[in-house]
């Protein structure tokens, strides 16, 4: 079993991602993670050496390579990995995809809090946060509503999601 934790960066998708694997006792893979390491960069390096397209075509290799590694287990991907043409389709291949849904607003107090970290919103106001998290999120949600699963994870614990999830997965294995 892969399952693929798709959604808006700062949705969760890392940290419940962990929780859950831990709860399964399977392994947990951070894409972007996976991505660092192998390019010896972080993120923001990779963005500002090599441009977005280079990152993007990065994150497709690495939903090949993890999606066809044998084993089970949990891949928090990148919010913007799904909405590449194929991604999604190509993700859903190899197993399944779980969007956590969270309001833009508690997305926008989050990201907020770690702009530094995200170099795609890097540089910006609380206000350029905001009015990007929407946009952007608007666009992307079109590929995030094809997965195989949608959390509405507005006014839940992580602790009732992980739960959710778990009942979910070992149940439908």
């Amino acid at each position: 079993m892969k399952l693929f934790l798709i959604g808006y960066m700062g949705c969760g998708k890392s940290s419940l991602g962990r929780r859950l694997a831990k709860r399964l006792e399977i392994d947990f893979v951070d894409m972007d993670k996976s991505i660092e390491a192998e390019a010896e960069m972080t993120i923001p390096q990779i963005f500002a050496t090599e441009g977005e397209v280079s990152f993007r075509k990065r994150e497709r290799e690495m939903i090949t390579k993890l999606g066809s590694t044998e084993g089970d287990r949990i891949i928090a991907t990148g919010g913007g990995a799904p909405c590449r043409e194929g991604n999604l389709e190509l993700i859903n291949s190899f197993g399944s995809s779980i969007y956590l849904k969270v309001p833009p607003k508690i997305l926008v107090e989050r990201l907020c809090r770690h702009k530094e970290k995200r170099p795609l919103i890097t540089g910006k106001s609380d206000e350029e946060v905001a009015e990007f998290v929407n946009r952007s999120l608007a666009e992307r949600e079109t590929y995030y509503n094809r997965a195989s699963m949608v959390i509405d994870c507005a006014g839940r614990s992580d602790e009732y999601i992980v739960e959710h999830l778990y009942n979910f997965l070992k149940y439908n294995r």
